[in-house]
C-alpha cells in the first residue's frame, strides 16, 4: 500500500469553500502584502480551516494570485505607474502610496525599487518637492485590542470656512480604531456641529461593526453631547460588569490629544485633500452663492465626489502595511486590516477583541428617537431637487462626474435646471433649514 493513499495530513479532511468566495479572498491578502504565516492565521478566521503552506501556495498558483515574483513586462509597468502617479495632481503621494494603490486597483505587485526609480526619473521635481513634515511629539498608545478605543472626530479642510465660498462646503466625519490604526468609518456629513448628524453617524458605525467599543473618544465639542449620553447607556446596558471608573465608556479630549485621528486627517489631507481643494475652489468665478439653486446643484455634485476620495483614501490605508516602528506599543509592520482580524495571531503586541455585541434593533430604537431622521440629518439636498437634478443629468447624457469635470458637469446642468425652477427657488435640503 502506497503512503499516505488517501492524500490526507496532519491538517485533517477539509471543506474548501467555493472558488469565487477563495479567490478574492486571497486577492486581498495579497493587497495587504501578508507574509504566509500571516495568510494562514487570516484564512483560518475567516474559514475556519487550518491550511498548509503547500495548499496555500496551490491555491495561489491555481487563482494566479498577484505576486512581486510575477512581474509585467517592464514597459507595462512603468506605464502603470505613471497613470496611478498623474491622479495625484499635487504630487502629494509617495511611492508607498502608490504601491498599495497599483496593488488594490490593478491587481499588480510592484517592488518598492522600481516603483521609486520609476517617479524619481519620470517626476524629479515633484520627488524632491515632497519632503515629511514636523510632527508633535507623541507618547505611544497602549491598547488592549480591537475595539478597545474608538477615536473619532471631524475634518474641515473642505468645509465651509476652509474654501470660502460663501458658506457652502463639505465636512467630513471619520473613525479610527486605536489598537489596529483602521478606519471604521469615513462619512461627509452635511454639518458636522449638528448633534443628531454626529449620532447618526455613530450609530451607522455601531451597526456596521456589530457593537460598540469599550471606550468612545471624540474631543470636547458640544456636538458629542447626546452621542456620549447614548454611549454611557449601551455600555451600561451591555457591558455592566466594566467599571466606569476603570474603564470610562466615554472620554472627551482636546484635540490635539485625541492623536489617533488627528494624526490620520494629515494622511487624507496628503492623499486627496490638496486636490479636492483645489478642484473645489477652482469654480469660485463660476458659482454665486446667493443663488439658492446654484448652492443646491453645489451639494448635489460636490458631496458623491468627497465620499468617493475619502473611501478610496480608507481603502487604501487599510491594507496598507504601517512601517514598523520599534517605540509603538500598539501593532506596526502589518496591515491594519490583519491587526485588527487576528489581532492574537500578532508577535510584538498580541491584543484581544473588545467588541461589546449590541442588537441591530437597538440601535434602530435609539435612531427613531432622534429629532431627525438619518435622511434628514445626512442628505445635502433634498428629495425633490435630488430628482430634478438626476432628470437633467440622464437628459443630458453626461459622463460620470469626477474630481476634473465637477464644474464642466455644473455649467452643463444649470441651463435644465433654471427651465424647472424658472421663478422659484429649490428646496433646499431639511438640515440647512435649521
Amino acid at each position: 500500500m502506497a503512503p499516505n493513499s488517501k492524500g490526507t495530513n496532519q491538517y485533517g479532511d477539509k471543506n474548501w469553500p467555493p472558488d469565487d468566495v477563495l479567490q478574492p479572498e486571497l486577492y486581498l491578502y495579497a493587497m495587504e502584502r501578508l507574509t504566509i504565516d500571516e495568510k494562514r492565521d487570516r484564512f483560518f478566521k475567516r474559514f475556519g480551516i487550518s491550511i498548509g503552506k503547500t495548499a496555500l501556495c496551490a491555491m495561489n498558483k491555481k487563482f494566479n494570485t498577484p505576486s512581486v515574483r510575477k512581474p509585467m513586462a517592464l514597459d507595462l509597468v512603468v506605464q502603470q505607474i505613471m497613470e496611478e502617479a498623474d491622479k495625484d495632481a499635487h504630487g502629494r503621494r509617495g511611492s508607498e502610496v502608490v504601491r498599495t494603490n497599483l496593488r488594490r486597483r490593478s491587481n499588480l505587485l510592484v517592488p518598492r525599487r522600481v516603483v521609486r526609480e520609476t517617479l524619481a526619473l519620470n517626476q524629479p521635481d515633484v520627488v524632491e518637492a515632497r519632503m515629511p513634515g514636523n510632527a508633535p511629539p507623541r507618547k505611544p498608545l497602549r491598547a488592549l485590542g480591537p475595539d478597545h478605543q474608538h477615536h473619532s472626530d471631524g475634518w474641515e479642510k473642505i468645509g465651509a470656512l476652509a474654501i470660502r465660498m460663501g458658506g457652502v462646503g463639505v465636512p467630513v466625519y471619520a473613525t479610527k480604531d486605536q489598537y489596529s490604526s483602521k478606519y471604521l468609518q469615513g462619512i461627509v456629513v452635511p454639518n458636522d456641529r449638528l448633534e443628531d448628524v454626529i449620532v447618526h453617524t455613530y450609530l451607522d458605525r455601531v451597526a456596521a461593526v456589530g457593537g460598540i467599543p469599550i471606550t468612545e473618544v471624540t474631543d470636547l465639542g458640544s456636538e458629542h453631547g447626546v452621542w456620549r449620553n447614548i454611549a454611557q447607556a449601551l455600555r451600561s446596558e451591555y457591558a455592566p460588569d466594566l467599571d466606569p471608573e476603570i474603564a470610562p465608556p466615554t472620554l472627551g479630549l482636546k484635540s490635539t490629544q485625541n492623536t489617533p485621528i488627528e494624526s490620520g486627517w494629515r494622511g487624507l489631507r496628503e492623499y486627496s485633500g490638496h486636490n479636492l481643494f483645489s478642484a473645489m475652489t477652482a469654480g469660485e468665478g463660476l458659482f454665486n452663492p446667493a443663488c439658492m439653486l446654484q448652492r443646491c446643484l453645489f451639494f448635489w455634485i460636490w458631496p458623491p465626489i468627497v465620499q468617493g476620495e475619502v473611501d478610496d483614501f480608507i481603502a487604501y490605508w487599510n491594507v496598507h502595511r504601517i512601517p514598523y516602528n520599534a517605540e509603538k506599543v500598539n501593532p506596526s509592520g502589518v496591515p491594519p486590516n490583519h491587526a485588527y482580524a487576528v489581532p492574537e495571531k500578532l508577535t510584538r503586541y498580541p491584543g484581544q477583541h473588545c467588541l461589546i455585541p449590541v442588537p441591530r434593533a437597538r440601535i434602530e430604537e435609539i435612531r427613531a428617537g432622534l429629532h431627525l431622521t438619518r435622511e434628514q440629518a445626512l442628505s445635502f439636498v433634498s428629495p425633490s431637487f435630488d430628482r430634478a437634478a438626476r432628470q437633467v443629468y440622464t437628459e443630458l447624457h453626461l459622463p460620470r462626474v469626477t474630481l476634473n469635470n465637477a464644474w464642466q458637469t455644473f455649467i452643463a446642468m444649470m441651463p435644465g435646471l433654471t427651465l424647472i425652477y424658472p421663478h422659484r427657488n429649490p428646496e433646499p435640503a431639511f438640515v440647512f433649514t435649521l
